[in-house]
């Protein structure tokens, strides 16, 4: 079964939740396509991806936080922790896929070489737990 928006279909995409937003990425019908969505509907078309991919495993994860110092005698400490999104594996337009891409704030999808699965896979989980990145398929 499918569900659908009034935007796309996203039949066999991934969703990566963001606070009160989601993001789908990919699909059967919508290989590239990454869109933001929040209880309103479409939100906006995000960067695609570079390979198409659909029945893949995606999620978040944050980079270390800064700090801010404020003048006088009191140090607030603010952490800042930027997503970054990431997927992997699937089906691609005729075979499975060991591919991962992270989208990182402020650049466009990037394939990692040294991320890649160990074989090509579809159907894939991935879920972010204590900041990491844990995968689960055959």
């Amino acid at each position: 079964r499918y569900w659908t928006t009034t935007y796309f279909h996203y039949r066999y995409a991934c969703s990566i939740p963001l606070g009160d937003e989601v993001l789908l990425t990919g699909g059967r019908e919508t290989l590239t396509t990454v869109s933001l969505y929040n209880t309103g509907g479409w939100v906006r078309d995000m960067s695609s991806l570079n390979t198409g991919r659909a029945h893949h495993g995606c999620t978040s994860y944050s980079t270390g936080g800064e700090q801010v110092d404020w003048q006088y005698d009191v140090t607030l400490v603010l952490i800042i922790l930027p997503q970054i999104l990431l997927v992997t594996g699937g089906w691609g337009d005729i075979n499975d896929l060991d591919s991962t891409e992270l989208l990182r704030p402020g650049s466009d999808w990037q394939e990692i070489t040294s991320a890649r699965l160990p074989r090509p896979l579809r159907g894939v989980r991935v879920s972010t737990v204590d900041n990491r990145v844990l995968l689960f398929g055959e």
